[in-house]
């Protein structure tokens, strides 16, 4: 049995190999939503590079804005492979409005492109004196 796992992880690290050493390769999806009041939106970027049946996700952006933010928005992240997660990120509860921020994985989110994929966001805005409104945005499946 260990032989098995040694080998899906030697599979696992040769397709991210293969994968990073192609950037021409890597693919943008955009999502984005905003608040029912349309005072804050969310925007953010997911990136995944592609090889065979296989993708890698690797890198995230986001961006909240609106009127009168505090600094304690955050924002909240899952990958879905046919309905189900397969990763998910929750960010500090200390986000910048108006900024762009990065999460770059330290290892890469393998899914089999076989199946519907895509990544879903949640925008929570921290508002002075008031509750923290949020919106759902998510990317086109690939």
């Amino acid at each position: 049995m260990g032989k098995w796992r040694w080998l899906a992880g030697a599979l696992a690290v040769g397709a991210w190999v293969a994968l990073s050493a192609s950037p021409a390769s890597a693919e943008t999806l955009t999502a984005g939503c905003e608040t029912p009041a349309r005072y804050e939106r969310l925007t953010a970027w997911a990136y995944y590079t592609q090889s065979d049946a296989f993708h890698a996700w690797y890198e995230f952006q986001y961006r909240l804005d609106g009127l009168d933010l505090g600094d304690k928005n955050n924002v909240n992240i899952w990958i879905y492979q046919n309905s189900n997660v397969v990763w998910d990120y929750r960010s500090p509860d200390s986000l910048t409005p108006s900024e762009v921020h990065t999460l770059t994985l330290d290892s890469p989110v393998f899914t089999y492109g076989g199946f519907a994929e895509w990544t879903k966001f949640q925008g929570i805005f921290d508002l002075r004196l008031s509750g923290d409104p949020h919106c759902y945005g998510r990317t086109q499946p690939i």
